[in-house]
Parts: C-alpha cells; sequence; structure tokens
C-alpha cells in the first residue's frame, strides 16, 4: 500500500537518518511484505532496518567491474 511505502520510508529516515528514494520505496516495500507475510506479525523499526541492511548493505553478490576508462584531468587527478 502506499502508506506502506512510506511508512517504511518514514522510520527508515527518521529514526535511521536513511532517505529512501522513491524509485526504490515500492522495491523495498516487497522485501519488508515478505518479512512480515513469513511472520504472521507486524515488524518493528529494527526489523525494517534489518532488512535493509541485508538487502543493499550486506548483500552477499559481489559486484563485478565491467569495463573502465581511467585519464588524467588537468588538475593530474585520476578520474575513473
Amino acid at each position: 500500500s502506499q502508506s506502506g511505502k512510506g511508512g517504511i520510508a518514514y522510520v527508515l529516515e527518521s529514526e535511521y537518518g536513511i532517505e529512501l528514494p522513491k524509485e526504490a520505496q515500492a522495491e523495498f516495500a516487497t522485501v519488508v511484505q515478505q518479512i512480515t507475510d513469513n511472520s504472521g506479525r507486524e515488524i518493528l523499526s529494527k526489523d525494517i532496518y534489518q532488512a535493509f541492511l541485508t538487502t543493499y548493505i550486506e548483500s552477499m553478490d559481489p559486484f563485478n567491474l565491467v569495463d573502465y576508462d581511467m585519464q588524467k584531468d588537468s588538475t593530474k587527478t585520476v578520474v575513473l
């Protein structure tokens, strides 16, 4: 629901200082909904925060560097 998406974003921002972009709110609401459905109860703000960490920060999927272009600019700073 819209209030669910907004509520999740509000909890993350007000309690943990995390501003979830609008585009990500619906995606993350689905994650939280699955947790709620599996637990059979409403979840606490700490559960929402842990779900955020697990989903976006502590992901076990490694990042892969696909390509890069390295050059120096006029200040001799390396730009990737």
